[in-house]
């Protein structure tokens, strides 16, 4: 079964398991990048494409209500933001 989500196809596939229960396993293509990244970026842009591809399938709330981020940053260094 496939279902396409924003664009982006996902696979779902159900588990076998002798317990019959309602397991699937979800596979996402990564796309490759259109440029080579910085050396000094690439952990950057590494957490960034995948933000944005997780954003595509799920989104954050916070007390409740749906948010749509648009910085991230690292728990090591938290005065540095970088946008998606």
């Amino acid at each position: 079964m496939t279902e396409n989500i924003n664009g982006g196809a996902i696979a779902l596939s159900k588990k076998e398991n002798p317990d019959d229960k309602e397991d699937y396993i979800f596979r996402f293509k990564i796309e490759p990048r259109e440029k080579p990244s910085d050396p000094d970026t690439v952990l950057v842009d590494f957490f960034r494409d995948e933000l944005r591809d997780l954003l595509k399938v799920v989104f954050f709330c916070r007390n409740g209500e749906k948010i749509i981020p648009t910085e991230f940053g690292f728990l090591n260094d938290q005065d540095k933001k970088f946008t998606l």
